[in-house]
């Protein structure tokens, strides 16, 4: 990524970070490019706001967040953050760089297109209680949220999608992947 372009991506984020980053449940605050002090997402503000969304969207209860990556690192290229219940996965969210040949990217045959998102994503869909995957791109990056729904446990019992939770979990990976790589 040129200076260039890297000016222009990275946002003054000194309060957006906490409602963008943190709380991506809510629409984020937008910055203005500046020339000026310089914030961007790290991997732990992207394990926050993981750990926030399946805590207060989804009620998933007794997580630990389990960062890949160095929880102060800047996502630049890319960054991954789990959630894990005991020794076991809930989910793993993770963002990276795409180069220019990924403008031409067709999901593999078990993932199909998501309708009535705000961009287009992909969905590979192992419910009742099996692997979920959704994958969205924006511009050079790709995220990906996998949820391991037979881990993640609610009040009422193992956590079971239903079709708007989903619609859910596919906006939460759209804003992250759009807002933390800025």
């Amino acid at each position: 990524m040129n200076k260039k372009r890297l000016s222009a991506t990275i946002f003054v984020l000194a309060a957006a970070l906490s409602t963008a980053c943190t709380d991506l449940t809510q629409a984020p605050v937008t910055a203005t490019p500046t020339s000026a002090v310089f914030a961007v997402a790290t991997v732990q503000d992207m394990c926050d706001a993981l750990s926030n969304f399946f805590t207060g969207t989804l009620a998933v209860q007794d997580v630990d967040i389990r960062p890949a990556d160095d929880p102060k690192s800047a996502i630049y290229g890319s960054g991954a953050c789990s959630l894990e219940t005991g020794p076991d996965m809930v989910a793993r969210g993770s963002i990276s760089l795409v180069d220019d040949s990924g403008a031409n990217w067709t999901p593999g045959p078990t993932t199909k297109a998501m309708n009535g998102t705000s961009q287009p994503a992909w969905l590979f869909d192992g419910r009742p209680y099996g692997l979920i995957e959704i994958t969205v791109r924006d511009a050079d990056r790709q995220g990906i949220l996998q949820i391991h729904q037979e881990h993640a446990r609610t009040a009422d019992g193992p956590l079971a999608l239903t079709d708007t939770q989903l619609h859910e979990v596919a906006e939460f990976c759209i804003r992250m992947t759009r807002y933390l790589t800025r």
